[in-house]
């Protein structure tokens, strides 16, 4: 579990993005997962591996 939280640290300071998007996007690269549904990202921006999709855009 530390590893996602340093990675999660990581991602925070390269990208820009808060903290908790980034310790989301480290969880959902560690699950393997391709992209995740969120409003808060821009959608179609790639981090570590995972796409941004926003479930409201069509």
């Amino acid at each position: 579990m530390p590893e996602i939280i340093d990675r999660a640290i990581d991602c925070q300071v390269l990208n820009k993005i808060s903290f908790w998007d980034a310790l989301i996007v480290s969880a959902a690269q560690s699950a393997r997962c391709e992209k995740i549904w969120t409003e808060d990202l821009n959608p179609g921006q790639i981090f570590q591996g995972v796409k941004v999709e926003n479930p409201l855009i069509l």
